[in-house]
């Protein structure tokens, strides 16, 4: 599935989104909290300009693509796409949650944590990677800033920017390098490998729940 622009036309940030807060910012781009007049609910919008590098560019397009063909409820979902001819600028709406895992571990009482609350959210991040895997679709990026947090316990995978689609398992198949987070990537990424499985989001999963 292609992803359409052709809906962009005339239209522009300021008429529909309310610009809040910048939530993080990094190699893609600036990531910023909204406020959706149309909807009454928060979202949150990825924001990249060409100036970022045509590889940018591109894996903001496969995110797009991947995030438009898959449908799950612990996966964050694609709301809308945005383009500014004025600015040069692409942005990808996103579901917005709560909270995320990082900040439950490094900014909140840890001793409040329950048994029951830390199974739930692997339970729910293990549904969603099945689906994905099931769909050959690699995340190739987990790790606790990118597992969303709803107040009532919902969480969701978020940020497909690594994301690749691959084949039938068990043959591994080839990546391009990437650079992800060290203390969450399995070994053959960490020793540069390009030909992996869906078994390097399995360790991932181990890292940051084990």
């Amino acid at each position: 599935m292609n992803p359409s622009f052709a809906h962009c036309a005339g239209r522009w940030k300021n008429e529909r989104y309310l610009f809040l807060d910048q939530l993080g910012s990094g190699t893609f781009g600036t990531v910023h909290r909204v406020f959706d007049i149309e909807t009454k609910s928060y979202a949150a919008i990825k924001e990249i300009k060409p100036t970022h590098g045509a590889d940018i560019l591109h894996t903001t397009m496969q995110e797009v693509v991947l995030l438009q063909e898959i449908q799950h409820n612990n996966v964050v979902s694609l709301l809308d796409i945005i383009c500014s001819p004025l600015e040069y600028t692409i942005m990808i709406v996103l579901e917005s949650l709560d909270l995320d895992l990082f900040n439950i571990i490094h900014r909140t009482d840890f001793s409040n944590v329950t048994r029951e609350f830390t199974r739930s959210v692997m339970y729910q991040c293990l549904q969603a990677l099945a689906y994905l895997h099931r769909n050959w679709v690699l995340h190739r990026d987990l790790k606790p800033g990118n597992i969303l947090l709803s107040t009532n316990g919902l969480a969701k995978l978020a940020d497909f920017g690594f994301a690749r689609s691959f084949q039938s398992p068990p043959h591994p198949i080839s990546f391009d390098h990437i650079r992800i987070t060290p203390w969450y990537s399995p070994p053959e990424i960490q020793l540069g490998s390009q030909c992996y499985t869906a078994a390097c989001d399995m360790w991932s999963m181990g890292c940051i729940f084990g």
